[in-house]
């Protein structure tokens, strides 16, 4: 990991709660902020738990 991805993922919360963006404006945040073209899977999967964990999402779906 680069030490400005690590730096973007923080950020990332901050960015969010302000923004409320999609998908798409997350992930041009983390490569813009971490001066990569592309993220990797894991890259991805870290960005995807910081995305739903400040939206609110859950992974889990409790049917009633």
């Amino acid at each position: 990991m680069t030490q400005l991805f690590n730096e973007a993922l923080q950020s990332l919360p901050d960015f969010i709660s302000e923004m409320n963006p999609d998908w798409g404006m997350v992930y041009d945040y983390v490569t813009q902020q971490s001066e990569l073209e592309d993220l990797t899977d894991e890259q991805i999967l870290q960005v995807t738990k910081v995305y739903d964990d400040t939206m609110g999402y859950s992974e889990e779906w409790q049917f009633q």
